[in-house]
């Protein structure tokens, strides 16, 4: 995650000063202000590699829409699982998080991974 905001940053100090970048991302040709941790966006996060994430202590929550619980998802487990996710999106789109009924209301279908903000 330190080389994205260190990235995006020299970039936005390039644009700033004038030079014409081949970045495609439209957050670093920006004539803007440096970014830190918090202004990444979730889209760049996602397909992080499972080891990436533990070791950029990034946290994901599993929430629920209609009770509101978020709990936390510690990563460092999905290490221990036979067929381990390559990256956060595999997390995210495992279809078990909607199967299973949430543990605060008892619903199904309300259950989705989020990042901590």
């Amino acid at each position: 995650m330190s080389s994205l905001i260190s990235e995006t940053n020299w970039a936005r100090r390039c644009v700033w000063r004038g030079y014409d970048i081949a970045n495609l991302l439209p957050q670093q040709r920006l004539h803007a202000g440096n970014i830190d941790r918090r202004e990444i966006p979730a889209e760049w996060i996602w397909p992080f590699l499972l080891s990436e994430a533990i070791e950029d202590e990034i946290t994901l929550e599993l929430r629920c829409v209609r009770c509101k619980l978020a709990l936390p998802l510690d990563l460092s487990r999905f290490l221990r699982v036979a067929e381990p996710p390559k990256s956060l999106f595999q997390v995210r789109a495992n279809g078990i998080w909607q199967a299973e009924a949430c543990t605060g209301c008892s619903q199904r279908s309300s259950r989705y991974v989020a990042l901590k903000n």
